[in-house]
């Protein structure tokens, strides 16, 4: 069997425009509406062009990646291909999309454009949650702030996956500092405004 190569995009999308944000929820309600951040599904979808050989290779290549996220290819270029794109880590499954359908035609050889082939999911999704975090968040928000005194914060990047949790005074400030910082370095886009926002404070 050939061995795959698949571009791998880590929560690292150009911000986009966001609709308006719901208030922050408290530790305890934001803990009911997440995921166990271990484990992922994958959920291929329809595509004309995916064959049963194409469908296992993205059931294991995207059971690799963490959630929430994408993978795209290029029809007309099929799915080994330079263009094909997992991108993971994401915080919702449409930025993931986003990510992987904007990566995957950027590299297309094909007039064609980009589909999206696979969703990364946390074990047990369910569409229309309170909050989504990626898994790396996820993983943060149990370990990390679950266990600190309020004052505290955790904001996220809702278009690139970026976060930033703080603890004491000026929490949310300073959360909101430290995800701008990493959606920037991130990005190399120093000067640009993150769309970094607080999802959880106590």
């Amino acid at each position: 069997m050939r061995n795959v190569i698949f571009t791998l995009v880590l929560a690292v999308a150009a911000p986009t425009a966001q609709a308006a944000l719901a208030a922050p929820l408290h530790g305890r309600a934001a803990a009911k509406a997440l995921y166990a951040p271990q484990g992922a599904q994958v959920r291929v979808l329809k595509v004309k062009g995916v064959t049963a050989k194409d469908a296992r290779i993205l059931k294991q290549v995207g059971a690799m990646q963490k959630y929430y996220g994408a993978i795209a290819f290029s029809p007309g270029d099929g799915l080994v291909n330079a263009a094909t794109v997992a991108a993971a880590n994401f915080h919702s499954l449409e930025a993931a999309e986003r990510s992987a359908l904007k990566a995957c035609d950027a590299r297309r050889s094909a007039k064609a454009p980009c589909v999206v082939a696979a969703l990364i999911e946390p074990k047990g999704y369910r569409p229309g949650g309170a909050l989504g975090l990626s898994s790396e968040a996820t993983e943060v928000f149990d370990q990390v702030y679950r266990k600190q005194h309020a004052p505290k914060a955790m904001a996220i990047s809702r278009s690139t996956g970026q976060f930033g949790v703080a603890q004491g005074r000026d929490a949310e400030r300073r959360a909101l500092a430290t995800c701008r910082a990493k959606v920037e370095k991130a990005e190399k886009t120093a000067g640009t405004r993150p769309d970094c926002t607080i999802v959880i404070a106590d």
